[in-house]
């Protein structure tokens, strides 16, 4: 008895092979975070605006403050480069979806920030200050509702200088789409816009050519016959579309553009020869140029939109103290450390009082160890990285053993300038949030994510309203992963996202 066999046609993938494995390191999010957060330091931003922020992802990473009040590097070699931290004197965000807003409000709100605080700390716990005050707005309403208060002056202030606009755009009907760039450039003018959305042509890297992808989601405005990441887009720009649509924007509007793409996946493409799909994400960046405005009416809706909640966040109170007592300071420090040595992240965060006798300012710190170089010696790291610079104390004396039984252990120590900073949870997301993104590119994950590699493209990105953050060298993992939003009929898997620091 004999059998058939059959084999696929020639040039015809076999089933396994159709749809294809794509997965970002460090998760698509996070690189779109990364890049925004580079452009706001880049150009020293000093007040943002987070257009359909969402549950608040981006804004909680803006609220945490500057690690120091240093705007420029230290003169060593190499040069510390502690001016890197984002000094943000203004935050705010708006969406049209309220119930986001009550998670986002949280961000805001949440009792377990206790910055400044004169609790006593445990000595694992690093001094959590803010040196700097900010004041943080969320708005409830529409992009298509004009408020005043966005409107950007440099001359006073006022406004906001940078507006972010993430993952937003291709969520918007066509009559709302029609308004984004003349309000947000025509009207609110700010000095910078930053623009990030999905690339269509990439979404022929989740399949073999030819194959159309079952999770995909056929144009619901019917102006095309295309096939979409997520339920609730609207549009999706090809690298062409885009372009197009933002030199004319800049044009118009007199600011000048350019367009970056983030993430590529890690696997190599199989069918590289016959396409070019680019990247998962296109990014532009528009800046306020002096090029004329070219008018024309813009149309807004009549209500404008309602503030929801703010909070001001004062700055510390410290005054700084004299070179020698800050010195008395970190020497106390290394001997409880019970040695002649430490990097400057120690110090700054764990030696007691020291960050707050320099008022915030590491430079202090720095100026006082090299002020008395017979006695105290800084060594920069061969990275420049600010936290690993190390402070020698060469009059270091190790404690006796009698000494050292009756030295104050951590838990008999009491210093009302220190901080009580809680790994606490955030409090729980709204089970009745709704997505307004794509949970297949944008939402942030579910407490219960095992996920802390890499991500893949359809699978687990957080949603667009829910923006996550920065990097290793920034990273600041206080708080435990975000909960999860509920998901719609686009949401295909989760991911992690931690809070990092600005």
């Amino acid at each position: 008895m004999s059998s058939t066999v059959t084999t696929p046609e020639p040039d015809q993938p076999c089933e396994e092979d159709k749809y294809l494995h794509v997965t970002f390191n460090p998760e698509l999010y996070l690189q779109r975070q990364q890049w925004i957060l580079e452009v706001l330091r880049a150009n020293r931003v000093s007040s943002v605006l987070d257009i359909g922020c969402g549950g608040g992802a981006l804004l909680s990473c803006l609220l945490e403050p500057a690690q120091t009040t240093d705007t420029e590097p230290l003169e060593t070699e190499p040069a510390l480069n502690i001016h890197l931290d984002l000094h943000l004197k203004e935050v705010a965000g708006i969406d049209v979806c309220l119930e986001s807003l009550v998670s986002a409000s949280q961000h805001l709100l949440s009792p377990s920030r206790l910055e400044n605080s004169s609790e006593k700390r445990e000595p694992w716990q690093p001094a959590h200050f803010r040196w700097e005050s900010l004041t943080a707005k969320l708005w409830h309403g529409s992009l298509d509702s004009f408020n005043p208060e966005f409107v950007y002056d440099a001359r006073t202030g006022t406004g906001y200088e940078a507006i972010v606009a993430q993952e937003v755009i291709e969520h918007l009907v066509p009559e709302v789409l029609d308004k984004f760039a003349p309000v947000l450039l025509g009207l609110y003018r700010p000095q910078f816009l930053l623009v990030t959305t999905p690339a269509y042509d990439f979404n022929a890297r989740f399949t073999a050519p030819g194959i159309e992808d079952p999770r995909a989601f056929l144009d619901p405005t019917n102006r095309t016959e295309r096939r979409f990441r997520h339920d609730d887009h609207k549009l999706e720009f090809t690298r062409a579309e885009f372009h197009d649509y933002c030199v004319a924007a800049a044009h118009r509007f007199g600011y000048t553009v350019t367009i970056e793409h983030v993430g590529l996946p890690q696997e190599q493409d199989p069918y590289a020869d016959l396409r070019d799909v680019g990247a998962a994400t296109q990014c532009a960046l528009f800046v306020l140029s002096n090029l004329p405005l070219l008018p024309a009416p813009i149309p807004t809706l009549p209500t404008p939109p309602t503030l929801h909640c703010d909070r001001f966040f004062p700055a510390h109170p410290s005054l700084p103290l004299e070179s020698a007592e800050i010195l008395g300071l970190i020497g106390e420090g290394l001997t409880l450390l019970k040695g002649d040595s430490a990097d400057l992240h120690t110090l700054w965060y764990f030696a007691e009082g020291v960050s707050v006798a320099c008022a915030g300012s590491l430079s202090r710190l720095v100026g006082a160890v090299r002020g008395e170089p017979d006695n105290w010696e800084l060594t920069p790291a061969a990275s420049s990285r600010w936290w690993d610079a190390i402070v020698r104390w060469k009059a270091f004396v190790p404690l006796s053993i009698d000494d050292d039984l009756a030295a104050p252990r951590p838990s008999d120590w009491e210093n009302d300038s220190t901080a009580s900073w809680t790994m606490s949870d955030p409090p729980a997301w709204s089970d009745a949030e709704e997505p307004s993104a794509d949970p297949a590119i944008d939402d942030p994950p579910p407490t219960d994510s095992a996920t802390t590699g890499p991500g893949s493209g359809w699978d687990d990105e957080p949603m667009s309203g829910d923006h996550g953050s920065s990097w290793p060298a920034t990273i600041f993992t206080a708080d435990p992963a975000y909960p999860a939003n509920a998901s719609s009929g686009g949401d295909w898997s989760t991911s992690d996202l931690e809070p990092v620091r600005a």
